[in-house]
């Protein structure tokens, strides 16, 4: 059984490629726009963005540090989390 769900999981990581981490800056609220932070002009607005229920339930404000996961395509990011300091 350990054998067969390892093999799944390894199926699964093959096909669907690495996941990217990315550290980001809040720039504005409401509306939220988030500056990823190694590329100063690159500023993603809340269409683009796709908040876990944890952000949401959070208060995000110009500033804090978040993680994102960028979605296959890349034009949509996923906030995984405010990173604590």
């Amino acid at each position: 059984m350990k054998r067969q769900i390892q093999q799944i999981v390894m199926g699964i990581m093959q096909t669907s490629g690495s996941a990217d981490f990315i550290p980001a800056l809040v720039v504005s609220a409401a509306p939220l726009r988030i500056k990823i932070k190694d590329n100063e002009k690159l500023i993603l607005e809340d269409e683009q963005l796709i908040l876990s229920d944890t952000v949401a339930e959070k208060t995000l404000v110009s500033g804090d540090s978040v993680m994102l996961g960028q979605l296959q395509g890349g034009q949509q990011f996923f906030v995984i989390d405010k990173i604590a300091r």
